[in-house]
């Protein structure tokens, strides 16, 4: 029998294409607000997990199941809130909130997926999982209530929780409005690929597929701590000129070059060391930035 795993958000970006990876190895049940067409109705439960009640109802549809682990994307991003940012609060705070209530006792362990802008802008240093977390706007600050929340559910339900913070994602599928795909988008139209700034910003982008082996790498830990803090960001660490430069040189038919737009923002430059999780997890990223450029350049040009 295949180990059975609870997960939210599989209409999303990374959530549909971590189902794609390990549905032949789990048995997976999910949660979302929306079901796919895809996805089996007796497999989920169609709920909003920032309503009322919601975590009675978790319990009460999962009553009888037992899970060897939970994994937690479901959230609301700065490209998905609108125009309130008490969404982020209302889906990545008490929405987490409610969901951990109602899968206790159920779940050996969980995740709570998050994101490296729950450290802010650091003023100098290299960033690592023990970092300081000083988030800078109501998205990171909602992101790391959310932290916080897991961490006492953890302690208060005795089952070991974890935190898994995401650097810049991209890949293949990704129909965001981030930089990479904004200009992997520009590139297979013949359109400016736009910077607002000096694009001196520096990032260290990770392949959907490193972020999904890292998740796969912490169900299959064994023993995991009571909290457990990790990081998944790439190797490379380069600007946005430079990727953008990157994509742009990918495509030999490629002429209308790249525009800078005056923009008054600081540029941020983020450098970061995930040793503690490449060592804990016996993780890496496999993917180098040029090669996953290309896969993200080559899948948008055919449409997916």
């Amino acid at each position: 029998m295949k180990p059975r795993i609870l997960v939210t958000g599989i209409s999303g970006f990374i959530g549909k294409a971590f189902i794609d990876r390990v549905k032949d190895d789990f048995d997976i049940f999910a949660i979302d607000q929306i079901k796919p067409d895809y996805w089996p109705s007796q497999q989920f439960l169609e709920i909003d997990i920032s309503s009322a009640s919601a975590d009675a109802k978790i319990a009460r549809a999962l009553n009888g199941l037992e899970f060897t682990a939970a994994v937690h994307l479901a959230a609301l991003t700065p490209h998905s809130a609108g125009d309130d940012p008490l969404n982020f609060y209302r889906v990545n705070t008490l929405g987490t909130c409610q969901l951990l209530k109602g899968i206790t006792g159920l779940v050996e362990k969980a995740a709570v997926i998050s994101t490296v802008d729950v450290y802010g802008v650091p003023k100098d240093g290299i960033i690592d999982e023990n970092t300081r977390r000083e988030p800078e706007n109501d998205y990171a600050v909602s992101k790391l209530s959310a932290e916080l929340a897991a961490r006492a559910w953890g302690i208060e339900s005795h089952t070991p929780a974890a935190v898994i913070r995401l650097g810049q994602v991209y890949g293949p599928g990704d129909p965001s409005k981030k930089a990479i795909p904004n200009f992997c988008r520009a590139v297979t139209q013949n359109q400016p690929i736009v910077i607002r700034g000096t694009g001196q910003d520096e990032r260290q982008p990770i392949h959907i597929q490193d972020i999904l082996s890292g998740i796969q790498a912490w169900i299959h830990q064994g023993d995991p701590p009571a909290f457990g803090q990790y990081l998944l960001v790439g190797s490379e660490c380069v600007s946005i000129r430079s990727i953008a430069e990157t994509v742009a040189a990918l495509e030999k038919d490629y002429t209308a070059g790249i525009r800078f737009e005056n923009a008054v923002k600081p540029e941020i430059r983020q450098q970061f060391d995930n040793s503690l999780t490449r060592s804990s997890l016996n993780w890496q990223p496999r993917i180098p930035l040029v090669e996953g450029l290309k896969d993200t350049l080559k899948s948008m040009k055919h449409g997916e």
